[in-house]
């Protein structure tokens, strides 16, 4: 069975697991009441995804 010759210094596991990190997700404006949401969810304020009312939520200020 193939053994590592050397052992890996923890400065060369860090450089390959650095890809490894959570990226910060982007925010969008929702658009029916203007609140920042993540992309493709429910949005928590007016409850409305893609124009229709899926939670019940606060009506719009329009």
């Amino acid at each position: 069975m193939a053994l590592p010759k050397r052992r890996i210094s923890r400065a060369r596991a860090g450089y390959r697991s650095i890809r490894e990190k959570l990226e910060k997700t982007e925010l969008v404006a929702c658009k029916n009441c203007g609140s920042k949401i993540r992309p493709h969810h429910v949005c928590p304020g007016c409850g409305q995804y893609r124009g229709k009312q899926i939670l019940p939520g606060n009506a719009p200020a329009t």
